[in-house]
C-alpha cells in the first residue's frame, strides 16, 4: 500500500510538472506572440513615417525645382530690359542711380551717386 501511494504520489508530481512545463510553454509562446505582433506594428509605423517623408521630400524638390524656373526666368536681363519697357521704364542717367548702403543701425545711412567718382558720400 505504501509503494503503491509512493507511486501515485510520483505520478501526480510528474503531472503537475508536466502541467507546469505545458504552461509555461504556452506562456512564453503566448508572450513571444505579442512581442512579434508589437515589432511588427513598429516597423509599419515606421515605414508609414518613411513613405511620409520621402513624399515630402519630392514635393518639396518639385517646388524647389519650379521657384528656380521662376527665378531663373527673371535673371535673364532680355526679358527684365523687355518687361521694364512695357511698364514705361527707361534707362536711368547717371545722377538717378543711387548706391545705398545700410549698416545695422538704421539711423546711419548714406547714398553715394554713380556719376560721383570722387566717392564721396552724400549724407542724407
Amino acid at each position: 500500500m505504501i509503494r503503491n501511494h509512493a507511486k501515485r504520489s510520483r505520478q501526480e508530481q510528474r503531472r503537475r510538472v508536466n502541467r507546469m512545463l505545458i504552461m509555461a510553454f504556452v506562456a512564453v509562446m503566448v508572450v513571444g506572440a505579442f512581442a512579434q505582433i508589437a515589432m511588427i506594428a513598429r516597423v509599419t509605423g515606421q515605414n508609414k513615417q518613411v513613405r511620409a517623408i520621402e513624399r515630402e521630400i519630392r514635393d518639396l524638390s518639385a517646388n524647389a525645382d519650379n521657384l528656380n524656373l521662376s527665378l531663373n526666368q527673371f535673371r535673364n536681363l532680355d526679358r527684365v530690359a523687355a518687361r521694364a519697357a512695357k511698364l514705361g521704364m527707361g534707362k536711368p542717367s547717371g545722377n538717378q542711380i543711387r548706391v545705398v548702403r545700410l549698416p545695422a543701425a538704421l539711423d546711419n545711412t548714406s547714398t553715394q551717386s554713380a556719376g560721383n567718382t570722387s566717392a564721396e558720400e552724400m549724407k542724407e
